[in-house]
């Protein structure tokens, strides 16, 4: 996923900025005026304090090895193990259309697609678990 240069940046200088990024990138377009799934939590305060609390750099280095990756399509066609792409409609940082194309590459994968930004599971925690769970209900994989 390639990530834009500004917010790499902020991330480098392990400044504020890069978390406050992080924090409105990684979350559905007005999901501050949302009700949280998880009772008493504010998603996108929750997000933010958590990146707080990382030790500097740990955010560079995540954003940096997410925009260095490009994998290999013959690999990724020749995985022959059961595989789900959970994406969220509302993701702004890496669309549904990403999700939905890796899928396609995936022999036999399955792709669901949930009313959610980046921050799947805490935005959709338990249409989440329902697609997981699903998944992996016995007899399904082999």
């Amino acid at each position: 996923m390639v990530v834009n240069d500004a917010f790499l940046a902020a991330a480098r200088d392990d400044s504020p900025v890069g978390f406050e990024m992080e924090t409105a990138w990684g979350h559905a377009r007005n999901s501050a005026l949302t009700q949280s799934p998880v009772p008493g939590i504010f998603l996108a305060g929750a997000s933010h304090r958590l990146m707080e609390r990382a030790l500097p750099g740990v955010q560079h280095a995540d954003l940096a090895a997410c925009n260095a990756y490009r994998p290999s399509m013959d690999a990724v066609r020749a995985l022959d193990v059961p595989t789900l792409v959970i994406g969220g409609s509302r993701d702004q940082m890496t669309g549904a259309k990403a999700g939905a194309a890796l899928a396609k590459e995936v022999p036999g994968a399955q792709f669901v697609l949930l009313d959610a930004g980046h921050t799947i599971m805490s935005e959709a925690p338990r249409p989440t678990l329902a697609a997981l769970t699903r998944f992996l209900e016995p007899g399904r994989l082999h």
